[in-house]
Order: C-alpha cells, then structure tokens, then sequence
C-alpha cells in the first residue's frame, strides 16, 4: 500500500470510500450520503481539484483518506484545515490515520501552511484521541453543531502548529 495525493482521475476511486465513510461514521462528517450520492463523477473529480487529497491505495482502492485546504479567510494566517479524514473499518488500528495525517502535514508545510485547524465531533472518542496523539489540541468547542437522524452532537475544533 502507499499514500498518495489523489486527481481528478480518481474520482470513483474516491466516490466508494467517501460513500462508505458517509454511511458508516455520518456524525464524523460535515457532508451527507444522499449529497454525496447525487454528485456526478465530474463533480467530484472538481472537488478532488480543489483539495489537497491523500489516500492509502491498494489494488485501486482507497483505504485511508484525508485532506486538507485553505480557506480564503486562513490564507493570510497560514491556516489550512483538514477534513475527509478516514480508516475503512478493517484496516483501523494498523497506522493508516497515522500515516495519511504525516503525508497531509507534511504537503502543508511544503505549501506554506504553519498550523491545521480542524473539526472532530464529540461522538467520535477514538478520532479525538488519534488528533490529540498527533499534537493537536481543543480550541473549541460549539455544542449541538451536528445533527444526524434528530441526534445532536458537539463539534470539537483542534489546532496543530507545523513544525518549520
């Protein structure tokens, strides 16, 4: 297996594990299936465009993933944020996540980026865990920003300032 950064030209690749991230862990994510479902490959591979995806592949399958961007408002900050971070459920606990987040961090970096914001909801121990062992820290907290089937959770917001 190795990671690498995703194209445009991965996009069903990309399609099944975020379909499966969205079905098995919907509290993780700020996205839905059914949006996620309705989107043409040519949207995706626009949304891949704009990102800076990783994935752990093997035999053309995704099977960790994670992301960062810039958001306009971060840039002069030196901000980016990561999201779409996922394990599928057979492969956690081997150091994929570590992986994926060390390959992200270190793309960042080379773009100028000096410290990852991100979100993690506070229904998901295990994420929280893995950002806190990779230095990332709570900088807030909004309560009840994540719904999914009428249950509410709170959104963690972590920071990680990348070394020089």
């Amino acid at each position: 297996m190795t990671v690498r950064r995703l194209t445009s030209a991965d996009a069903e690749a990309f399609r099944r594990i975020r379909l499966q991230m969205l079905r098995t862990d919907p509290m993780a994510f700020g996205s839905n299936h059914a949006d996620w479902a309705r989107k043409s490959l040519a949207e995706i591979a626009d949304w891949i465009a704009k990102m800076h995806l990783f994935a752990e592949m093997q035999d053309g399958r995704c099977q960790a993933t994670g992301a960062w961007y810039r958001r306009p408002e971060d840039a002069a900050d030196g901000r980016g944020h990561v999201i779409a971070v996922y394990t599928t459920p057979e492969l956690r606990r081997q150091g994929l996540f570590r992986r994926i987040m060390q390959v992200l961090e270190q793309d960042a970096r080379r773009n100028g980026v000096l410290q990852l914001d991100l979100d993690v909801s506070a229904s998901q121990p295990a994420a929280q865990a893995g950002y806190l062992a990779l230095g990332y820290g709570e900088v807030g907290r909004r309560p009840g920003a994540k719904c999914h089937d009428g249950a509410y959770s709170d959104t963690i917001t972590m920071r990680k300032r990348l070394p020089a």
